[in-house]
């Protein structure tokens, strides 16, 4: 049994710490991830963020030590607690999906089920797991098989990535052939919640080409908003689960094929207001 709690301790202390680093990775997408939840001031955004990222690193640092039942019932309150936000962001906005391992999609899905399977387990070892020896060797044991563990994820989630982003960058091409626009904004999840953010931008900013997959009555919206650009629509009445799990714009300057990945969106359209003089509300 005390091997058990051994591997379910390596298990729980890798999936905290994968959360943390992918938010990092993310740190835009988190953020308005905490945002869409709509529970917190916006002035405070950043720092509940950073706040989370801290507990998590805590957390996982308890299950490598092994402190006894603080870390069940800390890892118990973490998830109870994003698994009710979950719930009521999943009524008001008709949809059940999250952020947590930013990259990570596989690790994303069917969040309440993970999230239920991980609590069950998290109770289980508070009143029936035996008690782990708490030492240097023990922690250190643990801590490689962690790294390892980690960067074994951070390398798959990497190359399927930039698979990934090929195979977008392909279609895009082929969608929009030559276009008298430099810059060029791919959006294939209409749900992404960057795309509200990127409207006050868009509204202000002129000379993108937009390659846009939507249902049409989406489309139909956006591109009364977006009437200083070169939209390309792409019909999608249903779009299609392995879409849906690209949760994110990417933005590319055809011209010298400079790629801005999808955590630097605003940061790059902020940069690129700024150069022309524009201002845009917030």
């Amino acid at each position: 049994m005390i091997i058990f709690t051994y591997v379910i301790d390596l298990i729980f202390a890798s999936l905290f710490l994968i959360s943390a680093l992918m938010k990092v990775q993310s740190r835009e997408d988190f953020f308005l991830e905490i945002k869409s939840y709509k529970v917190i001031p916006n002035r405070i955004v950043k720092s509940m963020g950073i706040s989370v990222l801290i507990l998590e690193l805590l957390v996982s640092i308890m299950f490598l030590a092994g402190y006894p039942n603080v870390r069940w019932l800390l890892a118990t309150t973490i998830l109870v607690f994003f698994s009710g936000l979950l719930l009521v962001r999943g009524r008001r906005l008709k949809k059940n999906n999250c952020s947590c391992f930013g990259r990570a999609k596989l690790l994303n899905k069917y969040p309440t089920a993970r999230n239920a399977m991980l609590i069950t387990i998290a109770l289980a070892g508070f009143c029936f797991f035996p008690a782990r020896h708490i030492g240097w060797q023990d922690f250190f044991i643990l801590s490689s098989c962690t790294i390892i563990i980690v960067l074994t994820t951070l390398i798959i989630t990497t190359r399927k990535d930039k698979l990934e982003e090929l195979r977008y960058f392909n279609m895009a091409d082929m969608t929009i052939g030559k276009s008298k626009f430099d810059l060029t904004l791919i959006v294939f999840n209409y749900k992404t919640p960057y795309l509200s953010v990127i409207d006050d931008y868009l509204v202000q900013l002129k000379g993108f080409t937009i390659l846009f997959k939507a249902p049409e009555h989406v489309q139909r919206m956006k591109s009364a908003l977006w009437l200083n650009h070169n939209i390309i629509t792409i019909k999608a009445d249903k779009v299609e689960s392995e879409m849906l799990e690209v949760a994110d714009p990417i933005i590319f300057v055809k011209k010298n094929e400079r790629v801005v990945r999808y955590d630097q969106v605003i940061p790059f359209l902020d940069d690129l207001a700024t150069k022309r003089r524009v201002t845009v509300p917030r």
